[in-house]
């Protein structure tokens, strides 16, 4: 059986020759197709770049500081001077308190947040690089107060007060 659809379609091809008279032909001035085109590649560039810019961002903020590595971690309390007690050992004093169940933490995290634990009184803040060897500390309610990072030892000082940390 013949498919009807195929015969008429050669019929009509057949019945309207192909001719130059009969075939209108419509041209786009290159200025349009050039234009269209240029708006095209400048949106797909700017498209490229946004999000370039985007991921180096959120690379960015993501990427370590190389300095982080000297500050983040718990550190633990091996030296206590007081303003208040000068004539007292700073290792003794550190002795005396553990004796009595006290302890004085420090927890420096990555995400830049800080939480002291002072004798079972615990304090949260931030802490941001000064140097590679300085760090300021910021706990609710204070000041911030420096820390100087030497030969594996943190030391934090204040108002006369000074602490030395090392890390566990």
């Amino acid at each position: 059986m013949k498919n009807p659809l195929k015969s008429s379609a050669s019929a009509l091809m057949a019945s309207a020759p192909v001719s130059a008279a009969n075939v209108r032909m419509t041209s786009v001035p290159a200025s349009t197709t050039t234009n269209t085109s240029l708006k095209k590649r400048s949106i797909a560039l700017a498209t490229s770049l946004m999000l370039a810019l985007g991921m180096l961002f959120a690379l960015s903020a993501c990427a370590d500081d190389p300095n982080t590595q000297n500050f983040v971690g718990t550190w633990e309390i091996v030296s206590l001077q007081s303003a208040e007690r000068p004539d007292m050992d700073p290792a003794e004093t550190v002795a005396v308190l553990e004796d009595a169940g006290m302890t004085i933490k420090l927890v420096l995290n990555k995400d830049k947040t800080a939480q002291l634990d002072s004798m079972g009184k615990i304090l949260t803040g931030t802490w941001k690089i000064n140097s590679p060897q300085s760090i300021t500390i910021t706990l609710e309610g204070s000041e911030g107060v420096e820390g100087t990072y030497a030969n594996d030892q943190l030391t934090v000082q204040k108002a006369g007060d000074k602490m030395v940390f090392e890390r566990e």
